[in-house]
């Protein structure tokens, strides 16, 4: 037993003194605004503003900004950043240019159009001048580019260890490419250490489901005692370079990596703020105005977000009045016993006498959303006489549909994922978005994979 305390005492040292030594600084955390500036050199004439987007660590959402440039293609203005902060400067859709904001001090991006490069100066600049011009070539998603989409089918015929030696492989591979760049700043491949790893991590956790994939379906797979053992020693989630992009959700990701890989996953004090930050912010997101202890507890568990949080809060229960007034949105359910037909019978029950529309979707169906979007006049126009009822299943997160799902108006199902096979395959759905029509007598009218159109639709309904 002592030996053992010994070793942990010794690895929390050694842990300890890493962070101490890492070239990043720690987050730091301020009510003051972070202001961005600079310039947009060789614009064309018609550009009259640009996309600035902060995405904080304490909210999955982003939040924009259109900044208007003069006739020099000077900008300047500001975010209520709380704590440091990834930003990006959307010039095109190919053309995305990265760097971090620091809250009550400034920074200042430069980009030249004629050549593409930007220079970055303010705090982390030798991080965001490596940042802004190479992040695209050196990111995460690009370690597994080999064996993702239709590569997955090198896959095929793996063994569990096996596919832990291809991903470490990969890994190593992309490790070696990070460090043999000259062009690149040590803090930069510091940032990018923490997500090669987690990367890494995540995709060994999903051996059973990508091998399964790879595989058609066949094939049984277990992983061995010793699996995980290579990246055991991966304390990534300690790393500032890691905590700058995920700092809010820190603490659950080491858990969770933690119970999966056995791995003993820490995290610095230094994160607390923000830990407690976002999830203040996800109970507003789903429409939780916060209690009284909660807007007690933001002053003494996260002090910086305090202004940020009571105006979330205010604009929350805004929108929940709207909601109880108009009838917006219902989070409806079914019981998770029911099967076979009695599924879609049970949702559609209530509306007898109207008509309905059903709306199979996920939270990751880019099409869906697109699709949400596009039938609004639809909905505006029948509103009232007309039921939308959106279902969804498993794949797409609780979490995260719960946040989403007051932004779509109507009433909403979560059903279990036998229920939404049982679904998928009673109206033949090869893919979502996929809509039901269904008349007053509670019959099925027709149905359309993808979405037909307003017109389409709207004839339909009426």
């Amino acid at each position: 037993m002592k030996r053992i305390a010994l070793s942990i005492s010794t690895m929390l040292l050694t842990i300890a003194a890493f962070a101490q030594n890492q070239l990043l600084p720690n987050l730091v955390y301020s009510q003051e605004p972070a202001v961005v500036k600079g310039q947009i050199i060789g614009i064309p004439a018609s550009m009259e503003s640009i996309n600035i987007v902060m995405t904080p660590s304490w909210t999955s959402d982003e939040i924009g900004q259109t900044v208007a440039l003069d006739s020099n293609g000077k900008f300047e203005t500001k975010f209520d950043a709380c704590v440091t902060s990834m930003a990006m400067i959307r010039l095109g859709d190919r053309n995305v240019k990265r760097f971090y904001i620091t809250p009550g001090q400034e920074v200042k991006v430069t980009v030249d159009m004629s050549n593409n490069n930007v220079t970055c100066e303010g705090p982390l600049a030798a991080l965001n001048n490596s940042m802004a011009n190479y992040y695209d070539e050196f990111r995460e998603q690009n370690l597994n580019a080999e064996i993702n989409g239709q590569g997955i089918s090198k896959l095929r015929g793996f063994t569990v260890a096996q596919y832990r030696d291809k991903l470490m492989e990969l890994y190593n591979k992309g490790v070696k490419k990070l460090n043999d760049d000259d062009r690149l700043s040590p803090e930069f491949r510091e940032y990018m250490m923490p997500h090669y790893q987690f990367l890494t991590i995540a995709l060994l956790t999903g051996y059973e489901r990508l091998l399964k994939y790879a595989n058609g379906g066949q094939g049984e797979y277990k992983k061995t005692a010793d699996y995980y053992d290579p990246v055991k020693g991966w304390n990534f989630t300690n790393q500032n370079g890691f905590l700058y992009q995920s700092g809010g959700s820190v603490e659950g990701t080491s858990g969770q990596v933690g119970r999966e890989t056995g791995a003993m996953l820490t995290y610095p004090a230094s994160a607390r703020q923000v830990i407690a930050a976002r999830k203040y912010m996800t109970g507003l997101e789903t429409l939780k105005p916060l209690s009284d202890d909660q807007l007690r507890g933001i002053k003494a568990q996260c002090p910086a977000f305090e202004k940020m949080l009571l105006a979330q809060n205010e604009a929350t229960k805004a929108r929940i009045a709207e909601n109880e007034k108009n009838n917006l949105f219902n989070i409806k359910s079914i019981p998770e016993s029911l099967t076979g037909e009695d599924v879609f019978k049970a949702i559609v029950k209530d509306y007898k006498g109207k008509k309905v529309l059903v709306d199979f979707w996920a939270t990751w169906c880019g099409p869906c959303r697109q699709a949400m979007q596009t039938i609004l006049p639809v909905k505006e126009e029948l509103w009232g006489k007309v039921a939308f009822v959106y279902v969804t299943g498993e794949t797409s997160p609780k979490a995260l549909w719960n946040k989403m799902a007051p932004d779509i108006h109507g009433d909403h199902y979560y059903v279990t994922a036998a229920q939404w096979e049982t679904l998928l395959k009673q109206f033949g759905v090869q893919g979502i978005p996929a809509y039901v029509v269904v008349g007053a007598d509670n019959e099925v009218v027709t149905k359309h994979i993808g979405y037909p159109g307003n017109e389409v639709i709207l004839n339909e309904l009426k």
